[in-house]
């Protein structure tokens, strides 16, 4: 079973829990802050993953660095259920399974557009009028710069490409003379 797939029912019951409280976004800062914390520090992985350490004292640890953190305790208390279990390897992609979660329920979508040139203001404003009428959510769009586009751009949203780029379009005739 890879990482996504163990992080996503996580993922859906912490959001549940969220739920309870009222806001499913309540959780995502200090998620997202305690795996950043958890990331920079080599020794939260013996927390999270270390068969040496009993599942009471995985759980504690990580439950004392969720306080330290001023974690919410449900989200402390999920946190320490992770350790427990020894899924610190798939904390990460939990975050962003449960950010993914929160931006379904906000009816917002993440995407990525690259162009050859940096995108003037007005045009990064007008493709993104353009995307939310196509995906019918407002987007959230991270520009990037690819000169080997040539011109044009390539957006990526909602695990779809749309290729637009002059590159795209040489390669699509070059395959049509085939």
């Amino acid at each position: 079973m890879g990482t996504k797939d163990v992080a996503r029912p996580y993922a859906l019951a912490l959001a549940a829990t969220a739920r309870d409280g009222g806001d499913v976004e309540a959780f995502l800062e200090p998620l997202e802050a305690f795996v950043r914390v958890a990331s920079a520090e080599p020794a939260a992985a013996v927390v999270f993953c270390s068969p040496y350490l009993s599942r009471g004292r995985r759980a504690q640890l990580a439950g004392d660095i969720a306080r330290a953190l001023n974690t919410p305790p449900p989200l402390a208390n999920f946190l320490s259920l992770v350790a427990r279990r020894r899924r610190g390897g798939a904390l990460r992609a939990m975050a962003e399974a449960y950010r993914g979660i929160c931006d379904a329920e906000r009816g917002r979508v993440k995407g990525r557009v690259i162009s050859a040139v940096k995108v003037p203001e007005e045009m990064r404003r007008r493709l993104e009028r353009s995307i939310a009428r196509l995906v019918k959510r407002a987007p959230e769009l991270r520009f990037e710069e690819d000169p080997a586009l040539v011109g044009g751009f390539v957006v990526f949203v909602e695990n779809r490409m749309y290729d637009l780029s002059v590159r795209g379009a040489l390669a699509r005739l070059a395959g049509e003379e085939q």
